[in-house]
């Protein structure tokens, strides 16, 4: 996905708010904002000022940046501390949203309901996916934790059209996984969002329990990546363990095996890279997997059980993606959201 010069205040923007986090000196933070712009220098397109080279998006160059800003500080991970202050604030809504997800009320199928996953998406599923893509607000990078009204914005996701909805065809998809018994993996982002996360895949394993007396495979085979080393707030095995996942029957935590927002293809272990080769369904949170993950279909051979779908859950949060966007992935537009953005 081609990058643009609107990029460049995000990247600027961030690159300050993690060294001031960090308590760099004056003369750290101009090493780090160097390191930045030298970058941002050299990778105009040639003759088209206003688009940036692929290799150097914002996602691998903030790596970067974010390796130097830790080397600098001797601080390994700056966002850790509210990472954990994430994840209890999403673990504080979810029994309300359990209560929407697996109460008394029942999923509608109309009669002659067959029991597939499918035909479960407009009550419990949905609500559940919904919450998923709602945590996908909880963006560091972009907002001040203080000015995060994550209830709010689930509110508003819960009750919103989704401006690209393809959740039917997940839902099918995810019966064709389970049938053939084909790995489902899930990437995660932020830490906060996991909780949600959790929630939708507890849904998933719970919809796959149902069709057990019509199909011999009980539960979603279900790998949950989180990153091999800090990114921002991204979430890790430390998140992954505070969200609660053990509670989750079927899903194996596995590692990128980097420390890059997204998956960049160069910034992931040959396991990663293998896992998304060979995943039946692969389902994709937040904009940075998306803005890396849609670009390495041919270089990877997807397609290894003949029936792969990817599909991308996030809040459209720039003006960039949301000109760009053209495939099918289903995500919610909130440009109505006033939160507090970084300022520099």
């Amino acid at each position: 996905m081609q990058t643009a010069n609107d990029c460049v205040q995000c990247l600027v923007t961030s690159t300050l708010k993690t060294c001031r986090k960090c308590k760099l000196s004056p003369q750290q933070t101009k090493a780090a904002l160097h390191e930045v712009l030298c970058a941002l220098s050299t990778c105009t397109e040639d003759g088209n000022p206003d688009a940036l080279k692929g290799e150097f998006s914002p996602v691998c160059m903030f790596a970067d940046v974010l390796r130097t800003i830790r080397k600098l500080s001797g601080t390994n991970d700056p966002y850790s501390e509210e990472k954990r202050k994430c994840n209890q604030i999403a673990l504080e809504l979810l029994p309300g949203l359990r209560k929407l997800v697996f109460g008394t009320q029942v999923a509608t199928g109309g009669t002659g309901c067959d029991g597939t996953i499918a035909t479960q998406q407009h009550t419990k599923l949905d609500v559940a996916i919904r919450a998923s893509i709602a945590g996908n607000i909880i963006d560091l990078s972009l907002y001040e934790l203080s000015s995060i009204d994550v209830g709010s914005v689930l509110n508003t996701v819960l009750t919103t059209p989704l401006a690209i909805d393809r959740s039917a065809d997940l839902l099918h998809s995810l019966d064709w996984a389970l049938d053939n018994d084909a790995p489902v993996l899930v990437i995660a982002d932020n830490a906060g969002e996991i909780v949600f996360d959790r929630l939708m895949l507890e849904a998933f394993q719970n919809a796959a329990r149902m069709r057990h007396n019509n199909n011999g495979n009980s539960l979603l085979r279900i790998w949950y990546a989180v990153k091999g080393g800090p990114a921002a707030n991204d979430a890790m095995a430390l998140d992954f363990e505070q969200a609660g996942f053990s509670a989750v029957p079927g899903v194996e935590l596995v590692s990128t095996g980097g420390d890059s927002q997204g998956v960049p293809l160069s910034m992931v272990s040959a396991e990663m890279r293998d896992r998304i080769a060979h995943a039946g369904v692969i389902v994709s949170k937040g904009q940075a997997n998306f803005e890396t993950l849609e670009v390495t279909p041919t270089a990877l051979g997807w397609g290894h059980h003949g029936m792969q779908h990817v599909f991308y859950l996030f809040l459209v949060k720039c003006q960039v993606r949301n000109s760009y966007l053209r495939c099918t992935i289903f995500l919610l537009k909130l440009p109505q959201l006033k939160h507090k953005r970084l300022t520099t």
